[in-house]
């Protein structure tokens, strides 16, 4: 499962019912590109996904709660 910024409950669902039925699960973070790309990069705001700063303490209890259901 990719964990996006827009995803966060559907996470939550998918890791219970995996959980539930004794099935495997796999995470990845969908992690920002650099920032410091000048003017090269302008679709920060524009991708729903994309984890920005404000997004890092919900991410963080997430993943403790993804930790704490294995």
């Amino acid at each position: 499962m990719n964990i996006c910024r827009n995803n966060h409950e559907d996470i939550r669902l998918l890791t219970e019912y995996a959980h539930d039925h004794h099935l495997a699960t796999d995470y990845h973070i969908n992690e920002t590109p650099m920032l410091e790309q000048d003017e090269h990069f302008k679709h920060l705001y524009e991708n729903p996904t994309y984890l920005r700063p404000q997004d890092w303490r919900a991410t963080d209890e997430l993943i403790d709660w993804i930790i704490d259901k294995n």
